[in-house]
């Protein structure tokens, strides 16, 4: 929902950010018999490698850049800031892992 509705310069691109690898932990978490910790290690590679392929241009490469939901899905640019909110949300996960025992 904040990717869709949200077009401004902190909350879609550093808060949604933050918040998209907690739910995917979550998510996986919620389905996995796998420790949070791992799951949560796991989707924060998962981000990065996202963000990889941003800064490689695959939606060029593949020839997705008319496609609204590649860009939604995998994204077009590449961001540094990014990936401090991909730790930032997994930071959290982990801190509430280690407070909950999950």
């Amino acid at each position: 929902m904040i990717a869709l509705f949200f077009r401004d310069e902190w909350i879609r691109p550093l808060l949604g950010d933050v918040l998209i690898v907690m739910v995917i932990a979550y998510f996986v978490h919620a389905f996995v018999a796998v420790p949070l910790r791992k799951i949560a290690i796991g989707t924060l590679i998962f981000a990065y490698l996202i963000e990889f392929l941003q800064f490689l241009n695959l939606i060029d490469i593949l020839g997705w850049r008319n496609s609204e939901l590649a860009h939604l899905i995998i994204g077009s640019t590449f961001d540094w800031r990014d990936l401090i909110a991909y730790t930032l949300g997994i930071a959290i996960v982990l801190l509430t892992t280690n407070r909950l025992k999950l």
